[in-house]
């Protein structure tokens, strides 16, 4: 039978317990359980040194691993301003909070000091963070604004920023396959694939009747191609990208993208136009310039000739100013100012021109808005989709299990047991040894690893081999994992 190696399982639950527990071999081990947050847990975070757990108490939680996953030792705690929905380590220098609020901070975990702060990235709060693994230089965000936004970390800017194409539908989670070469997109029933390098939409993936027992809640990728889906029903379902129709999608839509950026681009034609336009404004320059000159020599020689003649008195230009109109003493002009707010051409004719403009400039501006999400949804359903299959994955269940796990005898009787009785929370993939090991965890507090398993020539393309289960009897909200040397 295949053996795994040691693989540290870290279960955050509703009851604000972190669990450690140990798959070695063909069964988990509880190591350790602690208990530091007052609310529940809704994100935890791992990385070679490090664990980090957030909870609704607004608080961040730090923890070091000793004697292999036998033990953590606790570093004290972190007070963001807002509460932190989501958590990630790009590397092990930082670690990346998502927040209730919008922004994202950043910090050091060699001193835990805030290394910069991306404020209002999200009009409101943001629910994921994906970063790609090739150093976390570039991540994704997701919010409840429905907003997908790409994000420099290295300058910290929002590089772009584009609307979820379903706009019935909340993003859930985002996270980068494993060379990168997509980022996933997960909402209720569709996962939105895109290309990382151009933030094009490549491909979604759709459930078939999009029941409510088909809704989706967790998701993970298996290399580039391979995804991995856990339903409301306890299902776990599968689908493969096509990378040929991928690249297909890229260089279409780079296509049709062309000629508008040519359009911008200014033609030799108008470079031509614009500089003897710049030559005539510099001749034109040069003359005004002289005619000043000659302006300032006559000017020069009036001002001799008026403190020659001392006799003549200056002319004084106090007539010629205008008085305040409360101190005007002809009433014909206040008769006449009245006449013309009565013909329309005082300055209430300037406001209700300024008003005109501005409604005019909504309205053109709603109709590009229209416009854009027209075409957006045109160019969505252009988009080719996959359906994951019904039924869920085929599963190996071995008969020691079915006899000493409760939940796994009540789907045995079924033709595609799921292996979960309840809603499956959260999907990892744990590679190991050019295996792929799958850690499914439900809302009932099971968490069960499976060996994915390739089935070329069955009805499915791949198989789920039961290896392990554990309960630990509590509502799981997050799971990760962590291979121990």
């Amino acid at each position: 039978p295949f053996q795994a190696k040691n693989a540290l399982v870290l279960v955050g639950t509703y009851h604000s317990v972190l669990a450690g527990l140990v798959l070695r071999g063909a069964k988990f081990a509880l190591k350790f359980t602690t208990k530091h947050h007052v609310g529940c847990i809704t994100s935890v975070a791992v990385c070679d040194r490090y664990i980090a757990t957030a909870g609704t108490d607004e608080k961040i939680f730090l923890f070091t691993c000793k004697n292999k996953g036998n033990s953590v030792s606790d570093l004290g705690s972190l007070a963001p301003p807002a509460e932190v929905r989501c958590l990630s380590f790009p590397t092990p220098q930082f670690l990346a909070c998502g927040c209730s609020d919008g922004s994202i901070i950043v910090y050091k975990t060699r001193d835990w000091e805030c290394a910069f702060v991306l404020p209002e990235v999200h009009g409101k709060s943001i629910e994921a963070i994906g970063f790609h693994p090739a150093g976390g230089k570039i991540a994704v965000s997701i919010g409840l604004d429905r907003f997908i936004c790409v994000l420099d970390m290295n300058h910290g800017k929002v590089v772009t920023k584009m609307r979820v194409p379903v706009p019935i539908h909340y993003p859930r989670a985002v996270f980068f396959s494993r060379t990168g070469k997509y980022f996933f997109i997960v909402l209720p029933f569709v996962v939105l694939v895109y290309d990382s390098l151009t933030a094009v939409l490549v491909q979604r993936m759709e459930q078939p009747d999009q029941q409510p027992s088909d809704e989706i809640h967790a998701a993970v990728v298996a290399g580039d191609n391979l995804l991995f889906i856990g339903c409301e029903d306890g299902s776990i379902r599968c689908a493969t990208i096509d990378n040929k129709k991928a690249a297909a999608t890229v260089a279409e839509v780079l296509a049709a993208q062309q000629p508008a950026q040519d359009a911008k681009k200014p033609s030799l034609a108008s470079l031509d136009k614009s500089k003897a336009a710049a030559v005539e404004d510099d001749s034109e320059v040069d003359d005004s310039e002289a005619e000043a000159g000659e302006d300032e020599e006559s000017s020069e020689d009036e001002d001799e000739e008026t403190t020659a003649n001392d006799g003549k008195k200056r002319i004084s230009f106090e007539k010629n100013q205008k008085r305040p109109r409360h101190f005007t003493e002809n009433a014909t002009a206040d008769v006449g100012r009245v006449g013309k707010l009565a013909k329309g051409e005082g300055p209430y004719l300037q406001t209700s021109s300024i008003n005109q403009a501005k409604d005019q400039a909504k309205s053109q501006k709603t109709a590009a808005d229209q416009q854009r999400k027209a075409d957006n949804q045109q160019q969505f359903e252009k988009v080719p989709v996959v359906q994951f299959p019904a039924g869920g994955m085929p599963l190996t269940i071995s008969s020691e299990l079915v006899e000493s796990q409760k939940h796994i005898s009540k789907q045995s009787k079924r033709k595609y047991p799921t292996g979960h009785d309840a809603r499956v929370r959260t999907l990892i993939i744990q590679p190991d040894e050019g295996q792929n090991i799958l850690i499914s965890a439900d809302t009932e507090g099971c968490v069960v690893a499976w060996k994915v398993e390739a089935e070329p020539a069955g009805e499915h393309s791949h198989v789920l081999r039961h290896l392990a289960s554990a309960n630990t009897k509590s509502h799981i909200t997050s799971v990760v994992s962590l291979i121990q040397e």
